[in-house]
Formats: structure tokens, sequence, C-alpha cells
């Protein structure tokens, strides 16, 4: 709901968009639709189904709507990209698909590349960062692609 609730107050800066524009946000979780809603709106609506003024009223599980006051938009939610009306220009953001993608970082070292990796710090209280101690899957992969020189 962040990321969304940042692009709705940039949007809202410019009326004429904005007035044209609704947002659908597509979340298996109702409980995190929930938490969505609450973080753009201030408010949790009381059933998980509700009818979806978008698609002619047609009701979907998990979907709903409301009024983000402030910016202007529709909002929607739903539970499956296909329940996303097609008779609309879109822009589609996947911000859970990126943070689902591995990232590999390395650094070099006398020893030659070394993957970094994240560990539990001794006190066991927080995460930190450490080099493998050797060669990891990752890092023979990816040894033909890094650089030989510093």
């Amino acid at each position: 709901g962040t990321l969304a609730m940042d692009v709705l107050r940039v949007l809202g800066r410019f009326k004429a968009i904005s007035a044209l524009f609704s947002l659908h946000l597509v979340e298996a979780s109702p409980a995190l639709a929930k938490l969505q809603e609450r973080t753009l709106t201030g408010l949790t609506s009381d059933s998980g189904t509700t009818k979806n003024s978008c698609d002619g009223g047609r009701a979907f599980e998990y979907t709903h709507s409301a009024r983000v006051q402030g910016a202007g938009a529709d909002i929607f939610w739903h539970r499956h990209l296909s329940e996303v009306p097609k008779d609309y220009p879109s822009y589609f953001i996947a911000q859970e698909f990126f943070d689902a993608l591995p990232v590999h970082q390395f650094q070099k070292t006398a020893n030659g590349w070394r993957e970094v990796l994240v560990d539990v710090d001794p006190s066991g209280s927080s995460l930190r960062f450490v080099l493998a101690p050797g060669h990891t899957p990752a890092s023979v992969s990816y040894a033909p692609f890094l650089p030989t020189s510093s």
C-alpha cells in the first residue's frame, strides 16, 4: 500500500489526470487487502465481498472498492488479475515481482570473488552481511561474468 499511496499522492497533484485515474490492486490475501485498504484510506470495509462498480456490479470474492479522499481516485481490490477490467489503458507496477527476484552480491577479495550473504549476528538479535568463506553455487555460476581485474 505504501507504493500505491505514493503514486496516488503524486497523481493527486494533477487534477486532470486524477479525475480519470483508478487504481486496481491484485491481492490474493484478504488480510493483506484489508491492510492495504487501511493504509490507503484509513478505513476497512466490513465485508471481503462487495459489488465491484467498475464491472457492472458483478461481485467477486475479496473484491471491494473505496474512494480515497484527497487523491480523488477510485481504488479496487481484486483477487485475480483476470478480474481487472480490460477496457481501459493500463499501467502495471509489479512491485512484489521485483521483491521476489533473487539477488546476488559479490565482493572482490584477495582470495577472489566471494558472495555477500545474510547471517544472524552472534547475539541473535539482528541480521548482518558476511562474506562467504569459499565458493558458493552462485559465485561459481557467475564467475565467468565477473571482472578479472580490480
